[in-house]
């Protein structure tokens, strides 16, 4: 059995341009001006990680004591709730997760808030088991070493589309699946930095057999 680890934006919807919406709606509303582009360069060079790290990582850098993460994640999780309805699944990721549900474990490691990445799987009767989904506050990494510890020897595959995404991949020993088609990170920016198993635009040719192949 191979446990395969998802994330959400980019992998299995389409929602990190509405994600960059929401980021920059917020900092419109919760910034001064002078420091709105440093948390759109933040938040576009650190895909894959959650509104919370970014909105505190940039709190902390320019000392910002009267900027409320709390109150700019809420505003951000208002936002992205409105739309996130509205988009799209990724190419075939639902007929991919149906051909491999059944003889694997699956789960979903977001930087998404977790009970908004729930009500989004749900909505688009994507059979993931709600107590299979994570996502934020708690950080990607230590979604996916929690999961690494309820399966020690088990054999894990992740899909991500993010450096954040493979690094994850890498402290738990995991192959590295790169969703390629729906995110600004390239291909050559993982080299010298983490492997890539498998590189893929979007699900429609990945097969079953490709990923056993990568442990058997």
């Amino acid at each position: 059995m191979i446990i395969h680890i998802f994330d959400c934006d980019g992998v299995i919807t389409d929602t990190n341009d509405l994600k960059k919406k929401a980021f920059k709606k917020t900092a419109e509303k919760n910034l001064p001006k002078k420091y709105i582009p440093h948390l759109l360069e933040f938040h576009s060079k650190n895909g894959g990680k959650s509104r919370w790290e970014k909105f505190e990582y940039i709190k902390q850098k320019f000392s910002l004591k009267d900027f409320d993460v709390d109150k700019s994640c809420q505003y951000f999780a208002s936002y992205v709730e409105k739309e996130m309805y509205k988009t799209a699944l990724i190419p075939s990721v639902k007929k991919y997760i149906n051909q491999i549900i059944n003889n694997n474990c699956v789960y979903v490691a977001s930087a998404g808030e977790t009970n908004q990445v729930k009500r989004l799987i749900k909505y688009h009767k994507i059979r993931i088991k709600e107590e299979n989904i994570f996502g934020s506050p708690l950080s990607k990494l230590e979604i996916v070493k929690k999961i690494r510890k309820n399966n020690i020897n088990g054999e894990i595959v992740f899909y991500g589309d993010s450096i954040h995404d493979a690094e994850c991949a890498f402290q738990i020993d995991a192959k590295f699946v790169f969703i390629c088609g729906y995110t600004n990170q390239k291909l050559e920016d993982f080299k010298n930095k983490y492997d890539v198993s498998i590189s893929l635009k979007n699900f429609s040719n990945l097969k079953k057999d490709q990923i056993d192949s990568l442990f058997y």
